[in-house]
């Protein structure tokens, strides 16, 4: 069973080197490695052919192309795929010594029961930081969820019950499975494609084996999209309304709960997520203006979401407050936010003092102020 490791890369010269050595220190060889170089300005070409040069005992190929965002990358390494089964890596992401032999296992178990081979197969990952220090671990919550299951059931865990989590490397797809269904990454969408790749896989998927180990190491860059002041982040609503609009075609109950969920909270959710992140001081017109000229239809369909989240919400809930100070008008919204903030760094100002000063009684042997 051959894996084919797809690595998007533009412009991660920091991160390129670990991600393809994470992979050429794996102790089963049955892949391969396809880089492909979207158009990076930095000096990520030469480390890639400076950390493959004279492999010979793995089978890869780097593929140069002018920069077309992710999606193109991952489709075009797709293209090229000549695997059983495809793993889209992430350039700044890394992965654990023993991922290909823990997959190469989960099929092989899969083959002894004489099942069909799984559409999808899914594991844990860690989200660390640039340095590699541990920010969270993904595993725990895979140790409730069945070895195998179908794709609507996977859905329904991430979505509905938020039990489990799949990023773009925690997933290997079954080539022919995507080649069938005429699966690809919606080009021109630089955040949510991944989910609405995942979701839409999923939703075909007759069975998705899960592994239940961390096998990713999902670095959160201070300058990605999603982590950063920038507006391209709000890609993903309209990568959460074509998720809606793929579940809503498929005429399966299951999968349009799931949409509905979609549609009524998780983006409104995002919406208001990707806002806060780019608001600065207490001015939001400035950035709605920006929206307008990105996302012309935004703020209409944004506002009739608002509107239905509020009306159809249950009890406390903190975006249906946020609907409501929204709808008022949105620059009380922007204020308040503001000033969250800044309550919330005073607070972590006070304490940081206060913890310094019982340092620096405690090291001089001062019996005064400690803590309050």
């Amino acid at each position: 069973m051959k894996l084919s490791i797809v690595v998007a890369a533009y412009n991660v010269e920091a991160f390129i080197e670990r991600t393809l050595r994470s992979l050429l220190c794996q102790r089963d060889k049955q892949f391969e490695i396809i880089v492909v170089n979207d158009g990076a300005s930095d000096g990520t070409e030469r480390l890639i052919c400076q950390v493959l040069e004279n492999q010979n005992d793995i089978e890869y190929k780097v593929i140069l192309k002018e920069n077309g965002g992710v999606s193109s990358a991952r489709n075009r390494g797709l293209a090229e795929a000549s695997g059983d089964y495809v793993l889209f890596l992430d350039g700044d992401d890394y992965v654990a010594d023993n991922l290909t032999i823990r997959f190469l296992e989960a099929c092989s178990l899969e083959e002894a029961k004489g099942s069909v081979q799984a559409d999808v197969i899914c594991w844990g990952y860690r989200t660390v930081d640039e340095n590699g220090s541990l920010l969270k671990d993904y595993f725990e919550s895979y140790r409730t969820i069945p070895a195998s299951i179908t794709g609507t059931e996977a859905l329904k865990n991430v979505f509905l019950h938020k039990s489990m989590w799949i990023c773009t490397g925690s997933a290997a797809y079954r080539k022919q499975f995507l080649d069938q269904n005429q699966l690809q990454y919606t080009e021109g969408c630089s955040n949510g494609e991944d989910q609405e790749f995942m979701a839409k896989a999923l939703a075909k998927a007759k069975g998705v084996t899960f592994i239940n180990e961390s096998l990713l190491f999902y670095v959160q860059r201070k300058d990605s999209v999603s982590f950063s002041r920038n507006v391209r982040k709000f890609d993903a609503i309209d990568a959460m309304e074509r998720i809606v609009h793929s579940l809503g075609t498929d005429r399966n109950l299951e999968l349009l709960e799931i949409a509905i969920e979609v549609r009524t909270r998780l983006l409104v959710e995002n919406y208001f997520n990707s806002l806060d992140s780019c608001i600065e001081g207490w001015k939001i017109r400035p950035i709605l203006n920006e929206l307008d000229q990105l996302y012309p239809n935004l703020e209409r369909k944004i506002v009739r979401s608002l509107r239905r989240y509020r009306r159809e919400g249950k009890g406390f809930d903190r975006y249906r407050i946020k609907c409501r100070l929204y709808l008022i008008h949105p620059e009380l919204y922007a204020a308040i936010v503001s000033l969250k903030r800044w309550a919330a760094k005073r607070n972590q100002n006070r304490l940081y003092r206060n913890l310094k000063s019982c340092e620096e009684h405690r090291i001089s042997g001062s019996p005064g102020g400690c803590c309050r």
